[in-house]
């Protein structure tokens, strides 16, 4: 009798182990652009400083435009993508620097360079979710 309960209890935890081991993980796939979301510039000066401020971006590895501006997640889930994202996104702007950029744009120049994604990829008028932000002048 104590073979067979033995017998069984290690039955129960083979099955256990294998019904755990045969879940597979969910993932999410997660797609992020990367460019100016918001732009503010007044006056005669107002479309040389959007190109001065995409030329400067992109010369600093930041790209505005093209493939390289869309980076891919797989992940557990989308906030931890979203984090991965942020890290990602704060490795190409830790080299932007507010004093370069004041001496290339008029006074009243703002912008806001992001990483971005939709909360739903397949309904483009979903929220935009944004895991991070470098703006300019600094708020």
């Amino acid at each position: 009798m104590k073979l067979t309960k033995s017998i069984v209890a290690l039955c129960y935890v083979i099955m256990c182990a294998l019904s755990f081991a045969s879940c597979e993980k969910e993932t999410v796939n997660a797609v992020y652009g990367m460019g100016i979301s918001q732009f503010k510039s007044e006056g005669s000066g107002s479309l040389s400083d959007l190109s001065n401020v995409e030329s400067y971006l992109n010369s600093k590895g930041c790209p505005t435009e093209g493939q390289e501006r869309i980076w891919y997640c797989t992940g557990e889930s989308y906030e931890k993508c979203d984090k991965q994202a942020a890290a990602h996104f704060q490795n190409l702007v830790k080299n932007l620097s507010r004093e370069e950029v004041s001496s290339i744009v008029s006074k009243d120049c703002s912008f806001t360079y992001s990483i971005s994604r939709l909360a739903d990829s397949s309904n483009p008028e979903s929220e935009t979710i944004y895991p991070a932000k470098w703006q300019y002048p600094a708020e």
